[in-house]
């Protein structure tokens, strides 16, 4: 709001009238601005925790532990072999 407020201000527009009237007329058009901005920012932010899998409709996180299996220890250990065999061997 203080931004949007800045703004309006560096546009020429005064709010430091003492009339509550006046201060009401003049802050209410700023309402739109803030309401589209934070709408916005939600929109985004419920995308981003989507896409992380975030749910929250269940009761536990979308969030899913995969554990470390034989499969992962062999690319682990295939990949170290491939960079010493790299550096040793260049081709």
């Amino acid at each position: 709001m203080e931004g949007i407020i800045e703004a309006q201000t560096a546009r020429g527009v005064e709010f430091d009238t003492k009339n509550v009237v006046k201060k009401i007329m003049l802050i209410f058009p700023l309402c739109v601005p803030l309401l589209i901005t934070s709408v916005r920012k939600i929109e985004e932010t419920s995308i981003a925790a989507e896409l992380r899998g975030f749910n929250c409709r269940k009761r536990e996180s979308g969030y899913k532990k995969y554990p470390f299996r034989a499969a992962d220890s062999t690319a682990v250990f295939l990949g170290i072999f491939l960079a010493v065999a790299g550096r040793f061997f260049p081709f």
